[in-house]
């Protein structure tokens, strides 16, 4: 009987470490599925960079005059040596015009500023609001460019497409002169359909990046990012898809395009 008993519990722990050993390699190949690149972190903003932030206003626990302090504290520091600011949706929790107005008359004067619009900056109302402020587009996707980079940006509204790119876009991206980059709000690819903090105006099963066209050193960075982690980067079939936004965590960061690369710098 004492053998037996033995032999059970020999058994059942070995079984026991079988399947942990399961759920943890199941945990990194998940990860492994949804994040396989990195990018660089670097400590100071160079000279007129182009600077990217998702979801800014985070997860409303920490906010300044506008939107997360830390990130408005950033932004102030480093005014002088950011040339354009691009925000990927979710700017302010329950955006009025005389936050977008606030925003313009704060920073508009030291760089450019443009906004991929989230679900929280043009659903219900607030499409409305963000319609009279000064940085309603005439049409989506705006292009920019500078001198001082190296790749063509596509701003687009991901909202109205229901995550998905439009034909004109597309268009645009395949026949870049130089290394196009997408800013969205939602994630172009169904990998990182998990990572999102929202599924509003979601509506059908977005394509793979293991399939997609166009696939010419292309970059896709949306901003709805921060709840599940702030931070997700894959790179499949000549794509790099890039999922970055504010949660009030210590790792928060921006993304920063200079020249030919692309780079991340926390902000806490």
């Amino acid at each position: 009987m004492f053998f037996f008993i033995k032999n059970q519990i020999v058994k059942n722990t070995s079984l026991l470490i079988c399947l942990i050993f399961l759920l943890i390699a199941s945990f990194f190949l998940e990860n492994s599925r949804r994040s396989n690149c990195n990018i660089k972190l670097i400590k100071n903003t160079p000279k007129d960079s182009t600077v990217i932030v998702g979801h800014a206003y985070g997860n409303n626990q920490n906010i300044g005059i506008l939107f997360d302090k830390d990130l408005e504290e950033f932004i102030q520091k480093n005014k002088s040596h950011i040339k354009t600011l691009i925000f990927t949706g979710d700017i302010f929790f329950k955006p009025d015009i005389q936050s977008w107005n606030l925003l313009s008359n704060k920073y508009s004067k030291f760089f450019n500023i443009y906004i991929a619009p989230g679900n929280h900056d043009i659903q219900n109302q607030f499409k409305e609001i963000f319609k009279s402020s000064k940085f309603y587009p005439e049409s989506y996707p705006i292009i920019y460019t500078n001198k001082n980079i190296e790749f063509n940006i596509f701003i687009d509204n991901s909202i109205k497409n229901s995550w998905f790119m439009n034909e004109k876009t597309k268009s645009l991206i395949l026949n870049s002169d130089k290394r196009p980059i997408l800013l969205i709000h939602n994630p172009l690819f169904k990998e990182h359909y998990h990572d999102v903090n929202s599924y509003a105006f979601y509506k059908d099963e977005l394509p793979s990046i293991k399939k997609y066209i166009p696939n010419n050193n292309f970059v896709v960075i949306a901003g709805d990012a921060g709840l599940k982690g702030n931070f997700f980067c894959l790179h499949k079939n000549n794509i790099t898809s890039i999922l970055s936004g504010v949660w009030d965590k210590k790792d928060d960061h921006v993304l920063i395009i200079h020249k030919d690369k692309i780079y991340r710098q926390n902000f806490r």
